[in-house]
């Protein structure tokens, strides 16, 4: 039997093109395969196999996406029983202060007395004072009017500091309390100390907030006990308190609970978040059993730059769960990983870390690195822990970075995926990663940055509760309080934050990842099997050869399971060699493959997939696999008689039935070659229904193929797809447009506040190249932002004409170098000697002329700026005396200034620049270190004096750099590109060289966010390549183009859930005029017919006479719910006295099936302005969304380099806006922490600053949002393109199989059928008709399996989608393909037109002497 085995196999492999064949087609089959499933199998294995380690929780609250708040009828019911005393008298004031007609009994009001517009005011109010405490103790949360102190006896300014001075006193008597029942290893002076300093300090913050000066004592008095702190803190305030009368005083956070309440919350376990607290005595206290709870204070460690576009390293950082569940799982390349021992002060922290950051980054275990941190803006609390070593902790805290040692790598597996921090455009894994500390380090950071810091800490809170004992759900019913009348609900929005594992980031993603394995699966199953049907094809062709040689073996006794084993064997080698060269050769492909990956996980995966189970698989099982379905299919085939085998042909019953129907109708000689045609397939129905199935399959793999592309694309675009694809950015600015509310007393929408009724006003610029034209034609008398332009060129005139010294003195005067001094370095300068105040500066100058002006001078140069955009005039700056005009920049107010070119802007901005510039140039004369090399250690203690300073100024007026200042230049006004900072020599040792550009950042670092975006905006404006007129900060207008955006408002709808009230967004659409744009040039709504769009549009008239409306419903929410067409739905308003509102469902979008933040659907703007607005406001415009044809940025997306991409963003829309209260100044919270001149303007006026329109994208603003669809349609499109470009090399794998299956099929059918051909052939056929006898019905019968594949690939994609859909509740709609459908048939045309010219070729080749031979 060897001897037979050896002699087939030489046989076969001596026959090299038919094994070569074979080979290449499982080689190809293998490659792509492989290539496509290796990295998504990978990375679903290893998060399979953390799951399986990973016990998983049923439900999650995550501060991070959406806080918990107290319930009105909590606050009004118990909210006095953990507030102070004092505190609820605080807020009284402000009930007060807002009505007066509330009387007060002992200085109290009865809070459910309160009308509901009051009680909702007091509920936010108080849900705002607690997230302030929970972020730190020096947060201000509430502003109280001292002139109410004789019916509020204490709002008295003395006894309001010494209510902060014992509660600061109190919090840290019940620190040491906690300390000394809880803390063994912190050496009890560094405790003292610590304390000491956070008492202190809190007094210090609160009197620094409220303008109390502090004077020290000399000598020290001694501090022994709380009675001398005491006195020592009120001792050096008192002077100024004997003076002290403010009208209102800002209140610290840390003082709003009474003192049980605050004792309790001191404790380690819950750290001043009252939450602990709850979740801690409803879930483990009160249902031990039923429920077991997780808890994870989280911070996010950032480093800065000064550069909005900056690759910043992020680190998430995180508890180590000691939990049986969301336990910690290594990484399995990181054998002798171990959990962070117990962290020791002097020490260095050990952290375990990501794994695909210590890839990523080269980490191994035991290495250090250095990590960003949260520093405390406070110089005084900065230099007295870098001065002493008695602060330990707090030292190690208060720094830019510290060392931590890499103790293991791995994260939980909630951190497999990145979170909420990280940034898919700008960030990599190589600088973003989750850090897991030792619980003793995350409390006594939550301890430091809770008394030291204010918002440098991004605190957040995660809670994980699992169910026990079968209990099933969420603990709804455990947040509620059984009351004598009523139950009182504690949250109001428990429903919403408290989500359900499937909805957390981990569960999408593995979903995802289920879903494309399960495609790739599916398509590798196909070509698997169809890869095996052409083997088994080759395998009877051979076998069909060598029937004679197989009866003779039987005949001496072998039996058919010993021959067919010898074809077995064959297929398994042949599978074995293959996949071995498949997998090489699919290297490439998984290496590009893995690109689409490399962001969307933070653990680490190999770009070469080489398990040792998957390479058994691939090596072992599958070759085995088909050697024995080999082994039982040829059995079947070669199981005949010996003399059957031995005549080499087999038995062929071929009982052709003719009916008299096809006797009648396929009779004659026109039918001949017909029935022909079909007695030769009838001979021979194997080949040609396995010729059938090949192309079935063939075409299916190929439909299949090109769908699963399609779904890739919608599977990345799913969210986006309600948007038109022309759509480029949207703004939403809901926040910013005053608060409307229905009240009680009425059934209407009216305004929330009477303080708060300031909104834009809204004007179309379409058919003008920018705003500034549309001014010149709409509004000529309206040129204020002509005035502002001429008076800084004037001003800028004037400083150019100026020799060194006056320059100098003009740009830089001493109050602004240090003012700059201060905040960039945090040099101490109030013992220093300003400039005479009558001396004019640039920025004052600018800040003070009259824009009413009727100088004949700035009358001419107002003219030629209108005219040709320069002026040669000079503006003389007025003497400070002079300043006090009508109408300035600084004072300027919205009612009169609607619009103010942002170049203006910009050039303010250069003139601070230049400021900066110029200190950072002399810094080592102002230091007391001239012609040395400034060095990183002497950052530690700065200081300056008076002579240092006239010796810098010495220095500024012998220096040409002041003569290169001109903040008209494009280089000078960008901070990124900071040309000026260029001409400074060195100065700096390379490390600091480095770091300069923290230094400047720092100088624009406090100012509020509105006031960052419009400097961020203004600074990635292209100035150089785009008319500078071109772009306008509009105030209180929004410009927009009806032609290309669209504007519409969103309201608050909700419906009953199973614990609070769900919200829904109503978007309110105009359906009856384009003034305002058109919404379904913006928006897709697929499959909402005409009709339904029209009943959408006349719902008015429908419905006259009821109170219903027609909406159209998203698919997500329709198919969630049930939601039919003409279903009647019941929300409720979401205001202080809930109305009904009834909606129609006339239509059901499937382009949105995703569900965002909440549900949202589509109503008539005017009709429900008509029903539910009040008379006042039904007329009054109110928006708060806009979308955009427009550009809003450009970005040069020809490098592949997400960093290098980033950086040549550009904004190229022309307009945006802020929202300012009409008689406040415009300028003044804009740049009032930037110069000292405008910091000392007006410092007790708030401005209610607000962004509306704000292409800086990237800010963050609690009252808008921006939106980049080009930003997420690039970071989307690599991912397409990746995708795409892998399923291409897929297709031409696919094609060329195909293509050797059509060629070597054909080749067996021809030469099994010569006999047949050369009589037809002597019969006088011509060589083409033969062919066609011979393959027509071949050819008839794919273009059959064509059709019968599609079908079945539409039945297997709405099964699959459909089981999805169920499965992951991920909605994606295949609609028929035309394209798929062409380029399907196309390519098979092409196969089949190259194997009909194979087969033409091959019947020609036959001369008709060899049918002798044959015969």
């Amino acid at each position: 039997m060897n001897k037979i085995m050896k002699s087939y196999l030489k046989t076969f492999f001596k026959n090299w093109l038919s094994t070569l064949f074979m080979i290449i087609f499982i080689v190809t089959l293998a490659a792509s395969v492989i290539g496509m499933l290796a990295t998504p199998l990978q990375i679903y294995t290893k998060m399979q196999s953390a799951q399986r380690q990973n016990v998983k929780y049923d439900s999650i609250f995550s501060s991070s996406k959406k806080d918990l708040e107290y319930s009105q009828d909590f606050v009004l019911s118990y909210s006095k029983n953990y507030l102070d005393e004092a505190f609820v008298q605080y807020i009284d004031s402000l009930i007060y202060s807002n009505s007066s007609s509330y009387e007060t009994v002992d200085g109290k009001i009865d809070w459910n007395d309160l009308n509901a517009d009051l009680k909702n005011k007091l509920t936010n109010t108080i849900n705002y004072e607690i997230s302030e405490y929970r972020n730190g103790a020096n947060t201000k949360v509430i502003e109280i009017n001292t002139t109410l102190k004789d019916k509020f006896p204490k709002l008295s300014p003395k006894q309001v500091f010494l209510y902060h001075v014992e509660k600061s006193i109190k919090l840290g008597l019940y620190e040491f309390e906690e300390y000394l029942a809880t803390d063994d290893s912190t050496p009890i002076t560094s405790k003292i100390m610590s304390i000491a300093a956070s008492t202190i300090y809190k007094v210090i913050n609160f009197a620094q907030s409220n303008g109390l000066e502090m004077v020290i004592p000399s000598p020290m008095p001694e501090i022994n006990d709380i009675e001398s702190l005491k006195k020592f803190i009120i001792s050096i305030y008192e002077k100024s308190l004997e003076k002290w009368n403010p009208i209102t005083i800002k209140v610290s956070s840390y003082v709003m609970y009474n003192d049980e309440y605050s004792r309790l919350l001191s404790k380690n376990e819950y750290q001043h978040d009252e939450r602990l607290l709850l979740f801690d005595q409803v879930i483990n206290q009160n249902k031990a059993s039923d429920y077991s709870i997780n808890v994870n204070k989280n911070f996010v460690f950032k480093s800065s730059s000064a550069n909005p576009l900056a690759k910043t390293q992020t680190f998430e950082v995180k508890t180590i769960s000691e939990q049986a569940f969301n336990n910690l799982i290594f990484d399995n390349k990181y054998k002798n990983s171990v959990k962070s021992k117990e962290w020791k002060n002097n020490e260095v922290p050990e952290v375990v870390i990501s794994s695909a950051f210590a890839h990523k980054n080269n980490l191994k275990l035991g290495d250090e690195i250095q990590i960003p941190i949260s520093k405390s803006s406070n110089i005084l609390i900065t230099k007295l822990f870098e001065s002493s070593n008695l602060f330990p902790s707090e030292s190690f805290f208060n720094q830019d970075s510290f060392k931590v040692k890499v103790a293991g790598v791995g994260q939980i597996f909630d951190d497999f995926v990145p979170g909420s921090n990280f940034s898919g455009f700008s960030q990599t894994m190589k600088n973003y990663g989750f850090i897991y500390f030792n619980q003793k380090f995350i409390n006594k950071f939550r301890e430091y940055s809770w008394n030291f810091l204010t918002t440098e800490a991004s605190y957040n809170l995660e809670l994980k509760i699992k169910n026990n004992n079968g209990v099933t759900g969420k603990p709804y019913n455990l947040f509620t309080i059984k009351g004598e009348e009523k139950d009182v609900k504690i949250f109001s929005n428990l429903e919403t934050s408290l989500i359900s594992w499937s909805g957390t980031n981990i569960s999408d993603s593995l979903d995802n990842l289920k879903i494309r394995i399960i495609i790739n699966i599916v398509l590798g199953s196909i070509i698997l099997a169809l890869s095996f049907l052409f083997i088994n094809f080759q395998l009877k062709k051979e076998m069909n050869e060598t029937r004679k040689q197989l009866g003779i073996f039987k005949s001496f006794g072998y039996t058919t399971k010993e021959l067919s084993w010898i074809f077995s064997v064959k297929t398994g080698i042949l599978f074995l060699v293959s996949l071995i060269i498949g997998y090489f050769i699919s290297i490439p492909i998984q290496l590009f493959a893995v690109q689409a990956f490399e962001n969307t996980v933070t653990i680490n995966f190999n770009s070469i997939y080489a398990s040792s189970l998957f390479l058994f698989s691939l090596f072992i099982i599958v070759p085995s696999l088909f050697l024995l379905i080999s082994y039982l299919t040829t059995i079947l085939y070669i199981k005949e008689p010996v003399l059957s085998l031995m005549s080499n042909a087999r038995r062929t019953k071929v009982r052709v039935r003719k009916k008299l129907i096809f006797k009648k109708i396929f009779s004659g000689q026109r039918f001949f070659t017909w029935r022909l045609r079909r007695s030769f397939v009838k001979t021979s129905k194997g080949k040609f229904y396995t010729v059938q199935i090949l192309f079935a399959c063939a075409s299916f793999t190929y439909i299949l193929l090109f769908g699963a592309q399609t779904l890739m694309t919608k599977v990345l675009n799913q969210t986006f797809s309600v948007y038109n694809e022309k759509i480029d950015h949207m703004y939403q600015w809901s926040k910013s447009n005053p608060e409307l509310d229905i009240k009680s007393n009425s059934n209407k929408y009216e305004y929330k506040y009477l303080d708060d009724q300031t909104s834009a006003q809204y004007k179309d610029y379409s058919g003008y190249k920018n705003t500034n034209e549309y001014l010149l034609e709409k509004e000529f008398e309206n040129d204020y932002r002509y005035r502002i332009d001429t008076v800084i060129q004037m001003t800028n005139n004037y400083f150019i004409s100026l020799n060194k010294n006056d320059k100098v003195n003009f740009l830089l005067p001493k109050s602004e170098m240090f003012f700059t001094l201060n905040k960039m370095l945090g040099v101490k300068t109030v013992d220093l000697t300003p400039e005479n105040e009558s001396i004019s500066s640039f920025i004052s100058t600018i800040m003070s002329y009259n824009l009413l002006s009727i100088d004949a001078n700035y009358t001419k140069a107002l003219n030629d700026v209108k005219t040709t955009g320069k002026t040669s005039e000079k503006l003389e700056p007025l003497s400070k005396a002079k300043r006090i005009t009508d109408f300035t920049l600084s004072n300027m107010t919205s009612d009169k200034v609607k619009n103010m070119f942002a170049k203006d802007m910009s050039y303010i901005y250069a003139v601070k620049l230049a400021q900066i510039n110029l200190t950072i140039s002399v810094l080592p004369e102002i230091i007391g270190k001239p012609n040395e090399i400034i060095k990183f250690e002497d950052f530690a203690n700065l200081k300056t004096n008076d002579a240092w300073i006239n010796n810098a100024y010495k220095k500024l007026d012998n220096d040409e750099l002041i003569n290169k200042v001109n903040i008209f230049d494009i280089k000078q006004r960008n901070l990124n590109d900071n040309w000026l900072l260029t001409q400074i020599g060195e100065i700096f040792e390379p490390i600091i060289q480095q770091q300069l550009s923290l230094l400047i950042s720092a100088n624009f670092s406090s100012i509020s966010t509105t006031a960052s975006n419009i400097f961020n905006t203004v600074q990635l404006m292209d100035f150089a390549n785009y008319d500078e007129l071109d772009y306008m900060m509009n105030i209180n207008t929004i410009m927009y183009d009806k032609e290309n955006e669209v504007l519409f408002d969103t309201v608050s709808l909700t419906q009953p859930g199973e614990y609070d009230n769900l919200e829904v967004s109503a978007r309110l659409v105009n359906t009856d005029t384009n003034e305002f744009g058109n919404f379904q040039e913006a928006f897709n709504f697929e499959e909402v017919s005409t009709d339904q769009m029209n009943r959408f549009k006349n719902s008015a008239q429908e419905n006259a006479g009821t109170d219903i409306m027609n909406a159209i419903l998203p698919y997500s929410i329709s198919r969630n719910k049930g939601y039919k067409i003409n279903d009647i739905i019941e929300f409720e308003t979401y205001t202080s006295n809930p109305r009904p509102v009834k909606i129609r469902v006339v239509g059901i979008n499937k382009a949105e099936s995703v569900k965002l933040a909440v549900d949202t659907i589509w109503i008539n703007n005017k009709e429900f302005k008509d029903k539910y607005y009040s008379d006042q406001l039904k007329d009054k415009v109110f928006y708060s969304n806009l979308y955009s044809k427009n550009k809003m940025l450009y970005l040069n997306t020809k490098t592949n380099d997400l960093f290098k991409i980033f950086t040549t963003l550009k904004v190229l829309e022309k307009n945006f806006s802020i929202i300012i209260d009409e008689d406040k100044p415009i300028m003044l919270d804009i740049l009032r922490l930037i110069f000292s001149f405008t910091n000392t303007s007006n410092q007790t006026i708030e401005t209610n600053l607000k962004m509306s329109i704000n292409p800086y994208f990237i800010g963050l603003s609690r009252e808008g949002l921006s939106l980049s669809f080009i930003v997420n349609n690039f970071v989307i499109n690599k991912v397409t393109k990746i995708v795409n470009e892998i399923m291409l090399i897929f297709v031409l794998l696919t094609t060329l199989l195909l293509a050797i299956i059509l060629v070597v099929i054909i080749g067996i059918i021809v030469e099994e059928a010569k006999i047949i051909i050369l009589t037809l052939q002597a019969l006088g056929y011509k060589d083409k008709e033969i062919n066609w006898i011979v393959m027509g019905s071949y050819v008839m019968g794919t273009v059959i399996s064509f059709v019968f594949a599609y079908v079945f690939s539409v039945i297997f994609w709405k099964v699959l989608l459909a089981w999805v859909a169920n499965k992951f509740s991920v909605y994606i709609f295949m609609s028929v393909d035309l394209k798929t459908i062409l380029i399907t048939l196309a390519v098979m045309t092409i196969v089949l037109l190259f194997g009909w010219y194979a087969s033409n070729k091959q019947v020609k080749r036959n001369p008709l002497t060899q049918i002798t031979s044959l015969a």
